[in-house]
């Protein structure tokens, strides 16, 4: 029973990951260079993607685990 629960468990994970990811900061609203410096940064950032594909593979894990707990239980 507990490899279904860490199944769903995975899966509630890399879906919350895959949220913050896609997730976009505002904009900066003033005219200070410090704010549109960081907020470029944060826009240009390459760990988005690092984030997804470990989402992406917690999901598929999380069914993987479904799957063979369906099969063998």
């Amino acid at each position: 029973m507990w490899i279904n629960n860490s199944g769903i468990t995975l899966e509630i994970v890399g879906f919350v990951l895959i949220l913050n990811a896609l997730r976009r900061p505002m904009p900066p609203k003033n005219s200070d260079i410090r704010s549109n410096i960081a907020y470029l940064e944060s826009v240009m950032s390459t760990t988005r993607y690092w984030v997804n594909r470990v989402g992406v593979g917690l999901i598929f894990a999380g069914i993987v685990m479904q799957l063979i707990y369906s099969l063998y239980m």
